[in-house]
């Protein structure tokens, strides 16, 4: 698309060279669609792009979990969504673009190999991610609409409940229906709450696996039960997702699942090195194992319902509120990490 910059600044924070983060200006492209941004999650991905665990170019605006309202709409500008985009609508944005043109997603319907994200890299440098005055919106960008009345601190949650309902998907399509099943969830930091979230809402029985104890005492407080990996019973549970990013806790969870049992792995999303895979455990006693890390339409509409009506109290996991105008110190999203989730609000 060609670049037409409409002269105004946008204030954006970026990846820089070596690692770490800047707050810098850009200018923006009035041939985009636009968002502005209500409140941006921080994921534990953000922090693997500021550590250079995960590889993305210098100038990558950082964000992917993006809630805001529609602010420019250029006339056919092409968007995926189920209703008619209007300018001033509340949205929230998936962070995949898929080509529709690749085999995998001629054949398969996702697993793109041309794959563009939102704030992980490859949509390049424009300002395609979350934190920024105001976020582009890439041609065939999936828009999912927010109710008004959500809470900003609970829609913010939208996009990685998305992806624990594609956990619980994929479970189920080996455990069957959730309702009664026990459920392990090893690792309490966002993608775990998430999870736990989706696996409660179908009535599965949750328990989380956490070393922290400040971890723990938010799931508690959150009504999980909660056990240290030494008190987890082997062999007790329907399932078990791994959301800890800690490769040892792979096998812990394969340990945790009965004969038939299914595991989830979703925490390793960046290489944090070997870890064992117990695989005479997994043949033995027919353990299913499944990778997550796509999301489909439907997770996200599954997630805007479980974010709306679930009676977990999703923003009391919050630890610190930071103000876009504030940051001009960035780096402290990712160095200060909190109990679980750093959100950034725009006022």
């Amino acid at each position: 698309m060609m670049h037409v910059a409409d002269g105004n600044p946008v204030t954006v924070i970026s990846l820089i060279e070596n690692n770490g983060v800047v707050r810098t200006t850009r200018t923006r492209n009035s041939a985009f669609a636009s968002i502005q941004p209500e409140i941006v999650g921080v994921c534990g991905t953000d922090r693997h792009l500021f550590e250079g665990r995960l590889s993305a170019p210098a100038g990558t605006v950082i964000g992917h979990e993006i809630v805001g309202h529609v602010e420019t709409l250029p006339p056919e500008f092409p968007l995926v969504a189920d209703w008619d985009v209007r300018v001033g609508d509340r949205v929230v944005v998936a962070p995949g673009i898929s080509c529709q043109r690749c085999p995998h997603c001629l054949r398969y319907g996702m697993y793109c190999q041309r794959r563009k994200l939102y704030g992980l890299g490859s949509a390049g440098h424009g300002i395609h991610g979350g934190l920024s005055d105001t976020v582009e919106l890439l041609p065939d960008t999936r828009l999912f609409r927010v109710p008004d009345r959500l809470p900003a601190q609970r829609a913010v949650f939208i996009e990685p409940v998305a992806c624990g309902v594609r956990a619980m998907h994929t479970a189920s399509l080996t455990v069957g229906p959730l309702s009664g099943r026990r459920a392990l969830i090893v690792g309490f930091g966002g993608i775990g709450l998430a999870v736990a979230t989706v696996a409660a809402y179908a009535g599965a029985h949750v328990e989380i696996c956490e070393l922290d104890g400040l971890r723990q005492q938010v799931a508690e407080r959150l009504g999980f039960p909660v056990a240290t990996p030494s008190q987890v019973e082997p062999g007790s549970y329907d399932l078990a997702v791994e959301c800890a990013g800690v490769p040892a806790a792979f096998a812990g969870a394969v340990r945790a699942v009965r004969p038939g049992g299914t595991v989830i792995e979703m925490g390793n999303f960046a290489d944090a090195g070997p870890g064992e895979v117990p695989v005479a455990e997994i043949c033995q006693r027919d353990i299913r194992v499944a990778g997550v890390s796509e999301t489909r339409d439907a997770d996200f509409r599954v997630a805007v319902d479980v974010v709306a009506h679930s009676p977990i109290d999703l923003a009391a996991a919050i630890g610190t509120v930071h103000r876009f105008q504030d940051l001009d110190a960035p780096e402290v999203l990712f160095t200060k990490w909190d109990v679980l989730k750093q959100v950034v609000c725009f006022d």
